[in-house]
C-alpha cells in the first residue's frame, strides 16, 4: 500500500492527518471533544442491498432497521466533492455488496481521478468478465473477498445462498486480466472470518490462498449478535474468538472499553440515506451526526450530535451499546 499511498499525498491531507491526531491525545488529556481536522478516511454505502443471507449479518437476517436502497448519485458525488482535500481512502461498502450499485464502477473511477485509494470488500458472486475488466481498469486500490471457508460445505455455512466456486472463478478472472494488463491493482485480498465450523481449517488458508491468486490474507475474528450467553458459533481457540466469558458463563468483549476511540476522531460511515454515523458498529445508525442532504459535512462533523457521542466516548464508553461488541485496540 505504500506506493498507492504517495500518490494521494498533499501538504493539506498531511497536515489534516496531525491535525486530526493532534486534537484525539488533546481531547484525551482535557477530557473534553476537540476537533480540529476532518476525516482522513470513509466509508460510503454505497448499496444496503445483498443477495446473500449470513446468519450474522443485519442485512442478510432482514434486520437492518434503515431502507435497503442505493446511494444516489447526488448524495455520492457531495460527499465526496467536500472530502476529497482531506481523504487518503474511502471504503465503498458498508452493510450490502457494493457491486449492486449499478454505478459502482464511475464511483470508482471518480475516486482514482481524485487520486483517493478505494477499497471493497465483497463476496464476488456478481464479478463475472464482464465486470472484472472494467473493475481492473478502474483504479480499484484492493479487493477483499470474502472466502469464508476451503470447501463448498464449511463456505456455504455462513455465506447462505453463496457458492465458493464463483468467488474463486472471479479472483482468477481478476488475475488474468491484471496479468494481460499489466496491472497491479486492484490487490486481491482473501478475507477469512472464523468461526467454530471452519475454525480448523486455518492451518491450510496460507497454502489455500497463494493457490488461488490472492495477494494477501485476512484472518478475521466473527462479530456475533447475541454473544452475552454463548453461541454455538463461538471458536473454540481463544486466539481467534473477540469475546470472553466470566465466571458466571456470561460474554463480553476482550476490550476493556478503555475511554477513548480513535476512529471517532479519524473516519466515519455514510449511509445509503447520506446519513453520517461513527462507525461500522453501528448498524442501523442509532448514533446519527446528521445528514448531508440538509447539512454540509463540515457543520456535522463538528456539530452537536458527534460532539456529544465524542463525550460519552471520553467519560463512559461502556455505556454506549455499539462500543460493546467493538474491537477497536485488540489484536485479533
Amino acid at each position: 500500500m505504500i506506493f498507492p499511498l504517495i500518490r494521494t499525498l498533499t501538504l493539506r491531507k498531511i497536515l489534516n492527518y496531525f491535525l486530526v491526531v493532534s486534537s484525539y491525545y488533546l481531547s484525551i488529556l482535557l477530557k473534553r471533544p476537540i476537533i480540529w481536522g476532518m476525516p482522513y478516511a470513509i466509508s460510503i454505502e454505497s448499496t444496503a442491498i445483498c443477495q446473500l443471507a449470513c446468519p450474522e449479518c443485519q442485512t442478510g437476517l432482514g434486520l437492518l432497521e434503515r431502507n435497503q436502497k442505493l446511494i444516489s448519485d447526488a448524495s455520492f458525488y457531495s460527499t465526496i466533492d467536500q472530502l476529497s482535500p482531506f481523504l487518503f481512502h474511502v471504503q465503498l461498502n458498508f452493510q450490502g455488496e457494493a457491486f449492486n450499485h449499478p454505478k459502482i464502477i464511475e464511483f470508482i473511477e471518480y475516486l482514482h481521478q481524485k487520486k483517493i485509494l478505494t477499497g471493497i470488500s465483497s463476496h464476488a458472486q456478481n464479478i463475472d468478465e464482464s465486470l472484472a475488466r472494467p473493475i481492473v481498469d478502474s483504479g480499484l486500490t484492493n479487493l477483499i473477498v470474502s472466502i469464508d471457508g476451503t470447501d463448498e460445505e464449511s463456505y456455504s455455512k455462513y455465506r447462505e445462498n453463496g457458492f465458493l466456486s464463483k468467488s474463486l472463478k472471479a479472483v482468477g478472472i481478476i488475475n488474468a486480466l491484471k496479468k494481460t494488463k499489466n496491472r497491479k491493482t486492484p490487490l486481491l485480498i482473501m478475507q477469512f472470518i472464523v468461526f467454530r465450523h471452519n475454525e480448523h481449517q486455518i492451518p491450510q488458508l496460507s497454502a489455500f490462498s497463494k493457490q488461488h491468486g490472492f495477494d494477501k490474507l485476512h484472518i478475521k475474528t466473527a462479530q456475533l449478535n447475541n454473544f452475552e450467553r454463548g453461541h454455538n458459533s463461538l471458536p473454540l481457540n481463544e486466539n481467534y474468538c473477540r469475546y470472553k466469558a466470566d465466571s458466571n458463563g456470561k460474554y463480553s468483549i476482550k476490550s476493556t472499553l478503555a475511554n477513548h476511540c480513535f476512529r471517532s476522531w479519524s473516519r466515519c460511515i455514510i449511509t445509503t440515506d447520506g446519513v453520517a454515523i461513527p462507525c461500522c458498529f453501528d448498524k442501523n445508525a442509532n448514533y446519527p451526526y446528521g445528514n448531508l442532504g440538509s447539512q454540509s459535512f463540515s457543520s456535522l462533523w463538528k456539530g452537536e450530535e458527534s460532539i456529544n457521542f465524542r463525550k460519552k466516548i471520553l467519560h463512559n464508553r461502556k455505556s454506549i451499546d455499539i462500543c460493546c461488541n467493538c474491537t477497536e485496540g485488540l489484536r485479533i
